[in-house]
């Protein structure tokens, strides 16, 4: 993963958080990161320190590239904050497949993000 793009996108997550939640302090997003695919296409996972969050980032060979979004676990649902550019619709795909993650599935990324070989 492209080194800039990675300190980009978490800078950007420090700003969605205390634009949308507006309490502090806001998520370190530099566990991982891990590729899975999300709505047909490859996304790089990293997960956030102190949060349920993950980060998610379109690599430079996606259809979606400079697409970036942070994802917070709330009570019933996973809240979506983020910006994106490339293909609209693989934007669009990885950011619904995402948001509809269980419970379960969204933990075991959080965990994946955190072991050696991000399985």
């Amino acid at each position: 993963m492209n080194l800039v793009a990675l300190a980009a996108a978490a800078s950007l997550a420090h700003a969605w958080w205390g634009d949308a939640n507006g309490t502090f302090p806001p998520p370190e997003c530099s566990i991982g990161p891990i590729e899975r695919a999300f709505g047909g296409h490859e996304w790089n996972v990293l997960s956030c320190t102190g949060h349920r969050a993950l980060l998610v980032i379109a690599p430079e060979n996606s259809p979606a590239r400079g697409t970036a979004f942070l994802v917070i676990a709330e009570a019933t649902d996973h809240r979506v904050e983020g910006h994106g550019g490339g293909d609209i619709k693989s934007r669009m795909d990885g950011i619904f497949a995402v948001s509809h993650l269980s419970d379960i599935e969204f933990d075991a990324l959080i965990t994946a993000t955190r072991l050696p070989s991000g399985r």
